[in-house]
């Protein structure tokens, strides 16, 4: 992500504190409080919202020093560069701050972070106050709690998904909660402060599948504007850019550990305006659309006890288990800090494909392997793993060898997409896409 013209990674987390320093002295570790759960804390807390931008120049200079990692002339030479990171924003509140995204909307750099319940907070990491949006009352229970689960901001429409959990009348036939899937505009970060109540601009609603925990939404792979790869260039010199990826919702049900999913697709929106003689050969790329109300029916591609984590991604998505734990009947993934941008505790990939799982090793893992965090990308078949007791990230590279020609050189990048998604995951209006969807 490039911010004021510096190219780099971008890095936000959420921390708790103390809101009274004395109650430190009580002893009570609040870093053992779940992220995924509801929480009643023993102590009065306060949650900053962090981010900082990691400059790419920075860490290839500090690369180039060639001394003992951690020693004391590695230290004083470091300290001859700038530092890698820089602070973007700091926003602290009393309320529970969760579900960090980071992309673009307005073609900037933008975070949106939730204010439980039904806030969702906006900042232009360029500059800007923050502006808040506040999600009105699902109208036929607008008397009921409503709680925002998962975000995840859409750049092609500068809008955000969000997936919100309504807390419906129990009943002797019905004590499951209903689950809407929104679409709003994003508030544009001004000068001033703004809290805005905002009616979403699509909406669909999911019922009757049990309790929802730990749900993600997969990345738009809408690549960044200041993207100067060999793909988005590639993809410049077409007539028109390619469709984008579908967009899927992963859940974890609870009544019997199953993985639910959604998926939005996107579509070509038809503008009609005055007809005018064209000034060039090249067609205008047609603006795209997914659409909250076409996820009426999920899917549910989990099978009993899986015992893993859902690894979210637009058309192969992954789930983290652990074949040891799980035939002894064991929960591979405690909920607990440091395992929320996908997985926790795994050893094996699992992926449904042609109504069967399958499982894939990750290499030799050592006895003591215990992952705290994995990401995942589909589009090039990478894993990234984080392991408990070390600082560094295990790659697992899936994708073949490059395409060479007859004299060994890399043959250039397609621009289409290979597979299809729109025929791996074909769309059925009447099933939602169902009947032949590729669960990897």
């Amino acid at each position: 992500m490039t911010i004021r013209g510096v190219r780099g990674i971008a890095i936000a987390y959420v921390r708790r504190d103390y809101l009274i320093k004395a109650d430190v002295a009580k002893g009570i570790n609040i870093t053992e409080y779940s992220d995924f759960h509801d929480i009643d804390p023993q102590v009065p807390l306060k949650y900053e919202c962090v981010a900082v931008h990691l400059s790419l120049t920075d860490i290839e200079s500090l690369d180039q020093i060639y001394l003992t990692e951690g020693s004391t002339r590695f230290v004083e030479e470091a300290r001859k560069y700038p530092p890698p990171f820089r602070n973007l924003l700091r926003i602290s509140s009393r309320s529970p701050l969760e579900h960090i995204s980071l992309d673009e909307a307005f073609g900037v750099p933008y975070l949106a972070v939730v204010k439980r319940p039904h806030r969702i907070m906006f900042k232009n990491l360029t500059g800007g106050k923050v502006s808040i949006l506040m999600c009105p009352t699902y109208a036929p229970f607008h008397h009921r709690a409503h709680t925002i689960k998962a975000i995840r901001i859409i750049p092609y429409m500068n809008r955000i998904l969000a997936v919100r959990e309504v807390d419906a009348e129990r009943t002797a036939f019905n004590r499951d909660p209903i689950y809407v899937v929104e679409m709003y505009d994003i508030i544009p970060s001004g000068p001033v402060q703004t809290e805005q109540l905002v009616q979403p601009v699509d909406r669909g609603k999911i019922s009757m599948n049990g309790v929802w925990t730990h749900i993600y939404i997969s990345d738009p792979g809408v690549p960044p504007s200041e993207d100067d790869s060999i793909l988005p260039r590639l993809r410049k010199k077409s007539a028109e850019p390619p469709k984008p990826l579908p967009i899927s919702v992963f859940a974890i049900r609870t009544r019997d550990d199953g993985i639910v999913r959604l998926t939005l697709y996107p579509s070509a929106s038809c503008t009609s305006s005055r007809p005018r003689r064209p000034r060039t050969r090249r067609t205008p790329p047609a603006p795209y659309h997914a659409g909250a109300s076409r996820t009426d029916t999920p899917l549910e591609c989990g099978v009993p006890r899986p015992s893993g984590r859902p690894a979210p991604a637009a058309v192969r998505g992954a789930l983290g288990r652990h074949p040891e734990r799980a035939a002894r009947g064991e929960h591979a993934c405690p909920a607990r800090r440091g395992d929320a941008p996908a997985l926790g505790a795994a050893r094996g990939l699992a992926r449904l494909q042609g109504g069967r799982w399958l499982y894939g090793r990750l290499g030799a893992p050592p006895p003591e392997f215990e992952a705290e965090a994995f990401a995942w990308d589909d589009t090039i078949g990478r894993l990234c793993v984080a392991l408990a007791s070390s600082m560094k990230v295990q790659v697992y590279d899936f994708a073949r060898a490059p395409r060479t020609d007859g004299n060994g050189q890399r043959m250039p990048v397609p621009l289409l997409l290979h597979p299809n998604p729109d025929r791996v995951v074909p769309h059925d209006e009447r099933s939602n896409g169902r009947d032949a969807m590729d669960c990897a």
